[in-house]
């Protein structure tokens, strides 16, 4: 008979001779709380047995795996809705028919390339009345800019001032005589021919001409020959001519000369005048301010005579400044209208959406639709959200593998382009936006989701194990024959309280993980059952070891258990009337650590990193060793009495069965956005 069915008929047994061992003559409520206890118990006793029995059962199947030597990666996962660089909504800012549209969807286009084409006839008529406006006002805007000017008298040709008409503090209006110049370095000679002469007479031609009064000779050019003839006093037919000569000083106004043309002599004597001679007349009103030359002076062409002012001027010139530039906006808005009509890319990119084709017409229904979308497929991103304990373990230019849902038979590269340090807070997580940019995006298109995965530790050529291998306390279940090929080298190192790789009721003090004392140590109370011990220190109570308040039948002496801080694995396991040995010589009950299965022993490892299915062993296996693995169902199964992550049923008169602790998770994060 084996242990576990000799503890089951104990238990039965001792209870139903509790219940015939007991007074005939009983209170009621003695009764009542006796059967309440009978039933209890049997309850009790039936699970327990139901549980051993199947932990006995080796028809059921045990998961397990070999420490191998291979690579670890741990890696952020989160995902995104890709996004090219920029995208560019091409709205319609007037109404009209499109005449035409030069692109489809897919097509790659340039900036500026024209897209679509709509009527402009009835923008033409504005244009030109824009255009009309524009001449007038600009027409006005020069005469005033003239006006201005005026203000300003200047000598239009060289010579003398020989008359001032005007003074300094005079107002003059448009048209008032200032002053005449004459230019006396050239005489101007008219003189009668013979009208049947003149035809031999020509402008250019040379004349030799003679003062009369001195019979001095020069020589000087015709200038004008008279179409017409007038009668002379001698009843002769005469046609005057203009000969110019150079002055040498001593010819004036009131002297007068003869003259030979051609061969052919003057009918008469003619009078000289000045060449030039001007007479400067105001252009406009104003008051004089400064004369700058007066009478007899000598002047150039362009000197200024005099200065004036006038307030009316002044207004009238910022008045048509203002219209000018009025009328400038307007014809430019025109000139922007019209070029509305042919619409142009504002952006390079490729065409991801047409809405309005040649033939439609954009009315005030449906004027403001976008027309087409523009996207610049350039560069390709996407955000995802990190969360505040990853952040600081991602870098700028940081690889990252990206896949798409929608394009599964490819994988893409990217990198890390932003950090935003502005994370939001939700249900007391921050999250921080990482913008990664993909480096390949041909075949993405914009809103496909992707999920990016960043590597932010890598290892090569380590030993792992599967990750659901590692127990609470970074313990792994070694195979009891595989126990002895871990190599002594590849043993935790831990601390005196701790110095074997094998545990025995505690898991001790591993890897910086540091056990309350309340757990480390029994309670050593008067009384106290082993199923009080259980419910401080966290453990279940060895079946068979001895306790102080043990279900009737089983009686044991339990002897004094020691700290787990102090030597482990000095307790003889009473349920199997054998001492365990480890491979270090060290004997301990190696199933106290939950639900050991059987034919395996509890090894303490130091893990590193891990990912989704493996975890890296840094010491306490050896490569080629067969450990446990925890299955779906195990874990799902606990929670039953005596289980792990349940405390255990308490009957009346006796101490409550201690539950066994909830096996532990591998250390490293496992979440959904990390896996080490």
């Amino acid at each position: 008979m084996s242990v576990n069915e000799e503890k089951k008929n104990k238990l039965f047994s001792g209870l139903f001779n509790k219940e015939r061992q007991a007074p005939k003559k009983l209170k009621k409520t003695t009764k009542r709380i006796i059967i309440w206890a009978v039933i209890v118990a049997v309850t009790a006793g039936a699970l327990l047995a139901g549980f051993l029995g199947k932990k006995k059962d080796t028809g059921t199947e045990i998961n397990t795996a070999v420490a191998t030597v291979g690579s670890v990666r741990s890696v952020i996962s989160a995902s995104g809705t890709i996004q090219p660089k920029d995208m560019y909504d091409v709205v319609s800012s007037v109404r009209g028919d499109v005449l035409s549209d030069t692109f489809e969807v897919g097509d790659v286009i340039k900036k500026g390339t024209v897209l679509y084409e709509l009527d402009k006839s009835d923008m033409s008529d504005t244009v030109e009345k824009a255009e009309m406006s524009m001449d007038r006002t600009r027409d006005s805007y020069q005469d005033t800019v003239d006006s201005i000017n005026d203000l300003t008298v200047k000598a239009p040709i060289e010579g003398v001032i020989s008359q001032m008409f005007v003074s300094e503090g005079d107002s003059i209006s448009n048209g008032t005589k200032v002053c005449e110049i004459i230019d006396k370095s050239k005489m101007k000679l008219t003189i009668p021919f013979n009208t049947s002469d003149i035809g031999y007479i020509g402008v250019g031609m040379s004349a030799d001409v003679t003062l009369q009064n001195s019979f001095y000779k020069t020589t000087g050019y015709v200038t004008r020959v008279s179409s017409g003839s007038l009668i002379n006093e001698f009843n002769v037919a005469v046609s005057y001519v203009d000969i110019e000569v150079e002055n040498p000083g001593g010819i004036t106004v009131n002297d007068t000369a003869t003259a030979v043309i051609n061969t052919f002599a003057c009918n008469s004597a003619g009078t000289f005048e000045y060449a030039g001679k001007k007479t400067v007349s105001a252009k406009t009103s104003g008051d004089i301010v400064t004369v700058y030359n007066s009478l007899g002076d000598y002047v150039y062409e362009g000197s200024t005579i005099l200065q004036m002012e006038s307030d009316t001027v002044a207004d009238s010139m910022k008045n048509a400044d203002r219209s000018l530039r009025e009328a400038q906006m307007s014809l430019n808005k025109t000139y922007e209208q019209l070029e509305d009509y042919t619409i142009q890319a504002k952006i390079d990119g490729t065409i991801i959406e047409k809405n309005i084709k040649a033939g439609d017409t954009l009315d005030n229904t449906n004027g403001n639709t976008v027309m087409c979308v523009i996207a610049d497929m350039s560069v390709i991103s996407f955000s995802i959200n990190v969360d505040e304990l990853d952040v600081d373990k991602i870098a700028l230019n940081q690889a990252v593998d990206i896949t798409a849902d929608a394009l599964p038979n490819k994988r893409y590269t990217g990198h890390v382009n932003s950090i935003n340090i502005n994370g939001s807070t939700s249900n007391g997580v921050t999250t921080y936006p990482v913008e990664v940019i993909v480096d390949n995006p041909e075949g993405m298109l914009p809103g496909m989701n992707v999920n990016a995965e960043i590597v932010i530790a890598e290892k090569q050529n380590v030993l792992r194990v599967p990750v659901s291998a590692v127990m609470r306390g970074n313990m792994v279940y070694v195979k009891e024959e595989d126990v002895s090929k871990i190599k002594e080298e590849d043993k935790v190192n831990n601390d005196e309280s701790s110095k074997s790789p094998f545990g025995n009721r505690g898991f001790g003090k591993n890897n910086g993980e540091q056990q309350s004392d309340e757990q480390d140590k029994e309670v050593k109370a008067p009384g106290n059952t082993d199923s009080q011990k259980s419910a401080n220190t966290s453990e279940k109570p060895m079946a068979g070891n001895k306790t102080e308040a043990a279900p009737a039948g089983n009686k044991t002496e339990a002897a004094p258990t020691k700290n787990k801080a102090e030597k482990t694995g000095e307790a003889e396991n009473k349920n199997t009337g054998s001492d365990n040995k480890n491979s270090s010589g060290q004997k301990g009950n190696t199933r106290g650590f939950g639900n050991v299965p059987e034919g395996f022993v509890a090894v303490r490892v130091e893990t590193g990193i891990n990912d989704d299915n493996f975890i890296e062993i840094l010491s306490g296996l050896s490569e080629g060793v067969t450990v446990y693995v925890k299955s779906q169902s195990t874990t799902s199964s606990q929670g039953m009495m005596g289980m792990p992550g349940m405390g255990g049923m308490g009957m009346p008169g006796m101490g409550g069965m201690g539950g066994m602790g909830g096996m532990n998770r591998p250390t490293g994060n496992t979440g959904t956005q990390r896996r080490n």
